[in-house]
């Protein structure tokens, strides 16, 4: 599995998807400039001076430095798209909090907050051992799941569009039908009133 930041698709590019968390590590980052360069300015000024230039007047002076060199910088960040990024990012935050209303798997709010925000990238690879600090059930994949995902194959890794998968419970008469080739499509709709065998679940 991997972290639940929301991505965000790139306006004017097709298929491209950025994370949510992109303008707010940016933030972080420039913050994190700003003070240090306001710093280095400021500590300059005192040390060159020889200490002749009181404390007040060398935070001015590198006050004003900073800000003329962050300030363009600054001005490119479009506070309507921070807005949407942030409150886009807030779907797998309440997604989360829900499902996690039922399962109870969840060590505590910091395991969400963590899934949210505290990866480095989106395709950070959430392991067996590092699940483990996050929720309370976490199980290697054997038995009748890993013999389905080998039956799978490729499958089991590949996103598929426009499919459903139909499990079956193992009933004689199931994997019968099964090797018949009965036609799934005939299976009776939810929607058209009519309801699906109790040993049958289909997934989008």
């Amino acid at each position: 599995m991997g972290p639940l930041d929301v991505q965000i698709a790139v306006r004017d590019e097709i298929g491209d998807r950025n994370s949510g968390l992109i303008l707010q590590s940016a933030l972080e980052t420039m913050r994190e400039e700003a003070f240090s360069l306001f710093e280095n300015h400021m500590m300059s000024i005192k040390a060159k001076s020889g200490n002749l230039v009181t404390f007040r007047t060398a935070a001015d002076l590198a006050a004003q430095v900073t800000i003329g060199l962050m300030k363009p910088i600054f001005e490119q960040i479009d506070p309507i798209r921070l807005g949407d990024d942030a409150r886009s990012q807030k779907i797998g935050y309440h997604y989360g909090l829900r499902l996690n209303v039922h399962s109870k798997n969840l060590k505590g709010e910091e395991a969400l907050q963590q899934l949210l925000y505290g990866y480095p990238s989106h395709s950070f690879v959430v392991d067996r051992t590092e699940a483990s600090h996050l929720f309370r059930n976490v199980k290697p994949i054997e038995g009748t799941l890993h013999s389905l995902i080998e039956c799978l194959g490729d499958l089991a890794h590949t996103p598929q569009a426009n499919s459903a998968v139909v499990f079956l419970d193992g009933d004689e008469s199931d994997e019968e039908t099964a090797d018949e080739g009965e036609d799934l499509s005939e299976v009776d709709d939810p929607a058209e009133g009519n309801s699906l065998p109790p040993d049958t679940a289909v997934n989008d």
